[in-house]
């Protein structure tokens, strides 16, 4: 067995380093996709959520969010319709993802259609202080 020379002189050297590099992203523990809830342009969130729009149960984010399982995500407080997710490793194919939210149309007690819904794997992610 070859003793690589850090150890010889009693040191224990760095072969790789953990591959960081601002600018990426990493996730080797999960998958992140960013979900555009859209029919023919953005389904307002705001509307259809839970707290302070009409559809108060089972509306468009908590039905998506019920389908899915996610272990995390995010719905901007704006109009773009952006659901961001965090999902588990084992869930790596956005079509899919894609066609399980179409299937879901219409949703919710407001019967929003939700059809046109896009699925993309995220390339970044952003955490904000609420201070």
């Amino acid at each position: 067995m070859a003793i690589p020379q850090d150890l010889v002189d009693g040191t224990i050297g760095r072969i790789n380093g953990s591959n960081t590099r601002v600018g990426t992203l990493y996730n080797s523990n999960c998958n992140l996709y960013n979900i555009y809830v859209s029919y023919e342009g953005a389904v307002d969130l705001r509307t259809e959520d839970s707290y302070g729009g009409d559809a108060t149960i089972d509306g468009v984010i908590e039905s998506i969010v019920k389908e899915l399982n996610p272990l995390a995500w995010f719905a901007p407080n704006d109009n773009d319709g952006i659901i961001s997710v965090v999902m588990d490793k084992s869930i790596n194919d956005a079509a899919d993802i894609q066609k399980r939210i179409r299937d879901l149309s219409p949703v919710g007690p407001n019967e929003t259609d939700i059809s046109g819904t896009e699925v993309y794997p995220a390339t970044s992610m952003t955490f904000g202080d609420n201070s």
